[in-house]
């Protein structure tokens, strides 16, 4: 069998190894690169290059040795024609973001906690994310998979969360199975299962962050929480806040503990927290490292209402906080009846809805009981809710706003008619416009006053005359065109 040239060459001998030890040893000392000795071998040649051998650690060598190996490495990189990149590939995931890390260039990532907070905060769906993660990707920036954050969700929100059926009732007249206009569908209602707990959390991490607050009058020994309620986007919601923090109004502080896709009726609200009814009971008797929780509630008029069980804004008794009447309420304060200021309480709304409900439950009859028609879905009392200022103080601008335009509209209407009766110059503006046309529609009402005073004088001449008078006729017809015009250019508005 015919042997291979590598097989040929024979083993270096001692002497000879000693000779070419000598012979490095001088080419390494007057070449003109002393770490490099090009050899002619065939078709490629053969280059050696000089590595000293390390006697000390990374770590235990200094900066500049540390930077002279980085140079003979980069080197090496460089006549073996690889990439830095494809090194780093080759290491197991810990140590190249440790060996990244170490130098400082760290690629931009987000971790699975930061991914997932930002998808809360946005509120975004699977497929808003889907576009966010491949934007992201074509910055060279790395997300978590899906998979990892359902993993970290449900650790997250733990056991806190059920789905359950519940029973909701919808307005449908043309349905064959309304019932006086309503129908009955069962739907999944999202709860958090043990409130009280919930709640406790989320003071913890209030408390581990430093971000629990006692401002505008809180007392030292008290939590305050509010339970506040809204529907929007065909969705009831059910939220509760932590006050001791410094925005309790806002988004982030606000955590939903039930939804439901149904109006929030009284019935509908009813039915989906039964079970959390006596949670509320519970929050309000439970103490935090010695401090007590006091729940308020909240949310819009018409929620506030149905909480408190009256019929709303527009009966007898209005108030949810006093039995005042609608008419009393239009009286400057001190002109009010001081009895009608008597306060609900929650053994007045049971006596008044027990009394209600014997008398047959009519909604026509509900005057007579305070307007106390609903059954109570929380223990918490009527001075307990927050009065809706907000909604309260944007009816009163509307209203305000309403007024000063009717004002301002009068009073345009005034101005029009001073400025047509001077000899105005008539713009190509669409004031002055308005103003030259109610010029003449004046003018036109003098002329009509002069033929009036004509036609009173025609009526006495030809009163004892069988003959109608022609131009009576006339003005009897041209009279009623007048006074509608007129009426169309003072309801006109003015822009």
């Amino acid at each position: 069998m015919k042997k291979t040239k590598k097989e040929n060459l024979k083993k270096l001998k001692p002497f000879e190894r000693a000779q070419m030890n000598e012979y490095l040893r001088r080419h390494f000392a007057h070449a003109d690169d002393p770490d490099r000795l090009d050899v002619p071998s065939g078709t490629r040649p053969l280059l050696y290059h000089r590595i000293p051998i390390n006697t000390k650690t990374a770590d235990e060598a200094s900066k500049s040795t540390l930077r002279r190996r980085a140079k003979l490495g980069e080197m090496i990189r460089n006549i073996s024609q690889s990439k830095l990149s494809h090194e780093l590939s080759r290491l197991p995931d810990d140590k190249k973001a440790a060996e990244c890390k170490e130098a400082g260039v760290c690629a931009p990532h987000f971790t699975p906690m930061e991914d997932l907070a930002m998808r809360s905060y946005a509120g975004l769906t699977l497929v808003q994310y889907d576009k966010v993660k491949r934007f992201e990707a074509t910055k060279g920036i790395k997300c978590t998979s899906l998979h990892t954050q359902r993993a970290l969700k449900k650790s997250v929100v733990g056991d806190f969360l059920e789905t359950r059926p519940c029973q909701f009732t919808f307005k449908d007249d043309e349905s064959p199975y309304s019932i006086n206009g309503y129908v009955t569908k069962a739907l999944p209602v999202c709860i958090v299962k043990d409130l009280t707990k919930f709640t406790l959390q989320r003071i913890d991490k209030k408390a581990k962050f430093g971000s629990l607050t006692w401002h505008g009058g809180i007392p030292e020994d008290e939590i305050w929480v509010k339970i506040t309620g809204d529907k929007g986007g065909g969705s009831t919601k059910l939220g509760i806040q932590l006050v001791n923090v410094e925005k309790p109004n806002a988004p982030t502080n606000t955590k939903i503990f039930c939804q439901f896709e149904a109006s929030d009726s009284h019935r509908n609200l009813k039915s989906a927290l039964s079970d959390t009814a006596p949670q509320i009971d519970e929050l309000k008797s439970t103490k935090w490292h010695g401090k007590t929780m006091i729940v308020f509630g909240g949310g819009d008029y018409d929620f506030t209402a149905k909480m408190n069980r009256i019929a709303g804004a527009s009966g007898t008794h209005p108030c949810y906080l006093c039995l005042i009447t609608n008419s009393q309420m239009q009286l400057p304060p001190g002109s009010r009846i001081q009895a009608v200021f008597t306060e609900r309480t929650l053994k007045h709304l049971q006596e008044e809805y027990f009394k209600f409900m014997k008398s047959g439950g009519k909604s026509s009859q509900q005057s007579k009981y305070y307007n106390v028609i609903y059954s109570a879905i929380f223990q918490i009392e009527p001075n307990m809710w927050v009065i809706p200022i907000l909604h309260i103080t944007l009816g009163s601008i509307k209203k305000i706003h309403v007024l000063l335009i009717v004002v301002a509209h009068g009073l345009g209407i005034d101005i029009a008619n001073d400025l047509a009766k001077l000899a105005w110059p008539v713009g190509s503006t669409q004031y002055d416009t308005y103003i030259s046309q109610k010029s003449e529609l004046l003018n036109a009402e003098e002329r009509s006053l002069e033929m009036f005073d004509e036609m009173s004088e025609l009526q006495e001449q030809n009163e004892n005359e069988d003959t109608p008078c022609r131009r009576y006729k006339k003005m009897n017809h041209v009279l009623p065109k007048l006074y509608r015009l007129r009426k169309s250019f003072e309801k006109k508005s003015l822009n």
